[in-house]
């Protein structure tokens, strides 16, 4: 992926340790942007540094607001941001989920560190003036009809709130030409979520039947799609819910 013009651009890669965000970051990082990579376990990045050199690290623990302000406000200005940033349960039962686990949990993991790094990240951005674009890393999850044994209350509403957070983003910063997208990606199998493959064998078959295209989500299904609302390509489009799934949602 090279001619994206993401060379000498600055951009903050959240949940940066595995999964998405290590892979988003890797990708900009091949792509000679200058990438600062935020996670909780100083284990991953350290994995992610011995293995990509020129990224920056910062451990953070970002459902801490206040120390996600302190530990960010040192990055210089930047052009784009990838709220990754996530913890997901196995089974999260509306009528079990208690008020530690929804407000404390996942409402400050999910939703407002996303809040926090836009609000950070769009200073700076407003301050240089050259634009910018932010990349919510959302889900498909809450459009499905919950799927027992996978209940998943707490991290779907997170999500939905997610995508209108992007939606209220993107019309205030607009004037100010940064743009803010949402990706909603299908289940994919990641460190996060094998255990999820584990507990239920059937799963990804199951998936590749419904799936139109016929073909299991990876991690790269995602890749391509964030390079490309961090970039030019795509300088024209804000605002917007992208459902990263294969054609799922058409064949329910």
């Amino acid at each position: 992926m090279n001619n994206l013009n993401l060379a000498g651009k600055k951009f903050l890669v959240t949940g940066a340790g595995r999964g998405f965000g290590k892979a988003i970051a890797k990708a900009l990082d091949a792509n000679g942007s200058k990438v600062y990579a935020a996670s909780k376990s100083v284990d991953t990045l350290d994995a992610l540094k011995a293995e990509n050199p020129s990224v920056h690290t910062i451990a953070v623990d970002l459902s801490n607001w206040d120390e996600t302000r302190t530990k960010l406000a040192k990055i210089e200005p930047l052009y784009g941001l990838v709220n990754n940033a996530g913890i997901y349960n196995t089974s999260d039962q509306a009528s079990d989920t208690s008020r530690d686990m929804l407000y404390y949990k996942f409402i400050d993991t999910n939703l407002m560190s996303a809040i926090n790094c836009i609000q950070i990240a769009a200073k700076g951005m407003i301050k240089i003036g050259n634009g910018g674009s932010i990349v919510n890393r959302s889900s498909m999850g809450y459009l499905h009809i919950p799927h027992p044994p996978l209940y998943q209350m707490s991290y779907n509403l997170t999500k939905a709130a997610l995508d209108q957070v992007t939606r209220e983003f993107a019309v205030e910063l607009g004037r100010y030409k940064i743009r803010v997208n949402s990706l909603n990606p299908i289940l994919v199998r990641t460190d996060m979520t094998e255990h999820l493959y584990q507990m239920l064998p059937e799963l990804a078959e199951e998936l590749g039947t419904a799936i139109p295209l016929k073909e299991p989500p990876t991690i790269n299904s995602i890749v391509g799609p964030a390079l490309y609302f961090l970039n030019d390509l795509s300088g024209f489009v804000t605002g917007t819910v992208n459902v990263i799934g294969g054609g799922l949602t058409k064949s329910f």
